[in-house]
Formats: C-alpha cells, sequence, structure tokens
C-alpha cells in the first residue's frame, strides 16, 4: 500500500469519524444507536461507496464499516475508527520516513560519486 491509498483511507475515517460525532452530540440514551441512526449510517457509507467519493481504495473499509454498524453503538464505532485513523497516521508516517531515507541515500550516493570522478 502507497501513501496515496493510506490518505484516501485516512480522509474517509477522518469524515466518518465526524459523522458519528454529529450523531453522538445529538444522540440520547446514553449514546446508543437507533433503527433510524444505523439507517443513516448505512445510507451514508453505500452512498459515498457508490460515488467513490473517497478514491476506490475505500470500498473494503466502507464494506467492513457497513457490517460494524449494525452491530456496535456509536461510542463503539468512535472508539474503533479512531484506532483506525490513527493506525493509518502512523503507517503514513513511517512509510515518509523511508521514503526520505531513501531519497537521502540516493542523494549521498549520487554526490560521493561526482567527488569520485573530480
Amino acid at each position: 500500500m502507497d501513501i496515496q491509498q493510506l490518505n484516501e483511507i485516512m480522509n474517509f475515517y477522518k469524515h466518518f469519524l465526524a459523522k458519528i460525532r454529529l450523531m453522538m452530540s445529538g444522540s440520547q440514551s446514553d449514546r446508543q444507536k437507533d433503527e433510524h441512526q444505523t439507517e443513516e449510517l448505512i445510507d451514508w457509507l453505500a452512498r459515498h461507496k457508490f460515488n467513490k467519493t473517497f478514491g476506490t481504495n475505500c470500498r473494503h473499509e466502507i464494506m467492513y464499516m457497513i457490517d460494524q454498524v449494525a452491530d456496535d453503538s456509536l461510542a463503539q464505532l468512535e472508539k474503533k475508527i479512531s484506532t483506525l485513523q490513527l493506525n493509518c497516521e502512523l503507517i503514513t508516517l513511517e512509510l515518509e520516513e523511508k521514503h526520505f531515507q531513501e531519497r537521502v541515500r540516493i542523494k549521498s550516493r549520487h554526490h560521493s560519486f561526482r567527488h569520485e570522478r573530480i
């Protein structure tokens, strides 16, 4: 998986998390989902999957979330998605660091090669 794919997935998690938090802020009954909220979340996910709002790399994440919405409370969903988003951020940072080190290594080799030729 490359950085672009991770960024698309991270963007999806960010927006889905915002949707859930918005619903939680207006929710009664101890942050539990009602049937209407479950339908609303599934509709939101299905619409964004169909429209490819977050790119084609998110289709598996969206399908997984559709399954999770039916089983989990809003608080459980928020916790899961927050963790997934954080994991994506950490993996992205690791990949960026790896690419940076590779660029430095290439420049260093190129620089030392130029000095050897002179």
